[in-house]
């Protein structure tokens, strides 16, 4: 099972990637969480229609009985046999009826019997017997069975053999394949063996202990592996500034010093805003296949920021009634070096100050940037675009940037909490803390960049 527990939503937003968004990125459902087993008792045999035993080694499942002057027996898989072991016979019978099969009869069953041949190939040489080709005959798995005889008189007219159950002519006792076997309980008195003809064999054939370790604990999976099922998914969004913040241009031409919260602003020029993606896992932001694209952007004129061209956080940068393509409507409008330039672009990763599951978008503030009083909000839950860092020249693309997971390289969810602008789209109930994450079905999202806190933009002058 996938563990869910300490409050990681695993729903909606989180789920996939749009296949329209980007080809590298391709849809997919997205179910992320540390893999462990239920519990203790995970490992379920059903309706103990299938057992799970020690593996003696000495131990055979009987498949069928042939009754005759030596018994033969037919039990699954290979056995190392040899004429004069012993071996006993448990199970046998079981089944039958005591008007079928008397208790008498049973009891001499299953006892302990010596081995009196095995089928030997005719090829073979009578005064050298070949035992390893004899044993090797029957494969070692599958449905494959091998065979011995016993020394075991169960001719006709004996009575062990006369199961009234089977009809007139009668038949072997039963069999059944979770009850009846062969131990192998003393060897043969082989000439120049070292071993103790004599001794009993102690193998138990008993069912296995089924209770698994508490996760967690040494042995269990979550213990002695970390593995995760689907990919990271966005889990939050948010910005370095506090709530209630405006941000501007132009020291003060377009916001007043006075009139801002926090004091770190760029009194020379426009505001910059460090907009903060967090994921459910540590993640890494390549630009390019080969991390190899990140370039020196040009801002507003004379301001360069290192920065991802091909991995970008599309800001809606304007009122809610303004008209798409307008000069300011969103970060990916205007031209590089001029009071309107495209911005919102991934950041390079700041080891003294951002956490390992953390991407950080720079967002520098144009001139006649405008957002409703409510607050700045990225365009849709699809805004985080992961594009092309390198194009071939022919239309096609050379190396794609990436958002991966770093322990395994696997590409993360890049869908963010719903917008008002994804119509019915916030459906996500109350968290662990019982608090809405939606007002309503065309409410932001509580995880959302104005759901968590709120940056007016005011830039017009």
């Amino acid at each position: 099972r996938v563990n869910t527990s300490g409050g990681v939503d695993i729903e909606n937003y989180d789920q996939a990637r749009d296949a329209s968004a980007s080809a590298n990125q391709p849809e997919q459902q997205m179910l992320s969480g540390k893999l462990a087993y239920d519990g203790p008792g995970a490992l379920s045999l059903g309706a103990r229609l299938v057992t799970i035993k020690r593996a003696c080694v000495d131990v055979f499942q009987i498949v069928t009985i042939e009754c005759g002057v030596h018994t033969t027996i037919t039990v699954t898989g290979k056995h190392r046999l040899l004429p004069g072991d012993y071996v006993s016979l448990q199970g046998v019978g079981v089944g039958d009826a005591p008007g079928d099969l008397s208790e008498a009869t049973k009891k001499a069953w299953n006892r302990e019997h010596a081995v009196f041949a095995l089928p030997a190939n005719s090829s073979l040489a009578v005064s050298k017997l070949d035992w390893r080709n004899i044993w090797d005959a029957s494969p070692y798995w599958g449905s494959d069975v091998s065979k011995f005889q016993i020394d075991f008189n169960t001719s006709a007219g004996v009575g062990l053999c006369d199961n009234a159950g089977a009809g007139d002519g009668g038949a072997p006792p039963s069999v059944s394949k979770l009850t009846t076997f062969a131990r192998k309980t003393r060897n043969a008195n082989v000439q120049g063996s070292s071993t103790n003809h004599d001794s009993k064999r102690k193998c138990v054939f008993a069912d296995a202990d089924t209770k698994l370790p508490k996760n967690g604990y040494a042995g269990s999976l979550e213990y002695t592996s970390h593995l995760t099922i689907g990919r990271p998914f966005v889990t939050n969004v948010t910005a370095r500034t506090l709530s209630g913040s405006v941000f501007g241009h132009n020291g003060g031409s377009g916001i007043r010093p006075n009139e801002r919260v926090t004091a770190t602003r760029n009194l020379g020029g426009p505001d910059v805003l460090h907009v903060v993606v967090s994921f459910s896992e540590d993640v890494y932001g390549s630009c390019g296949v080969d991390d190899e694209a990140w370039t020196s952007i040009a801002m507003s004129p004379g301001i360069y920021l290192t920065g991802c061209e091909s991995v970008k956080l599309v800001l809606r940068t304007s009122p809610d009634a303004a008209v798409a393509g307008s000069a300011n409507f969103d970060t990916t409008t205007g031209t590089a070096g001029t009071e309107i330039f495209p911005t919102s672009f991934l950041a390079p990763r700041d080891l003294s100050r951002d956490q390992k599951n953390e991407l950080v978008f720079q967002y520098v503030v144009r001139r006649g940037d405008k957002t409703e009083q409510s607050g700045l909000q990225y365009t849709s839950e699809f805004a985080m675009v992961v594009g092309c860092a390198v194009s071939d020249g022919s239309g096609g693309c050379s190396s794609w940037s990436k958002i991966r997971r770093t322990t395994d390289n696997a590409p993360a969810s890049t869908r963010l909490p719903p917008t008002r602008r994804d119509a019915g789209r916030c459906i996500h109930g109350p968290d662990d803390s019982g608090i809405e994450r939606c007002a309503s079905a065309t409410a932001d999202h509580r995880n959302s960049l104005l759901g968590s806190l709120v940056v007016v933009v005011d830039a017009e002058f």
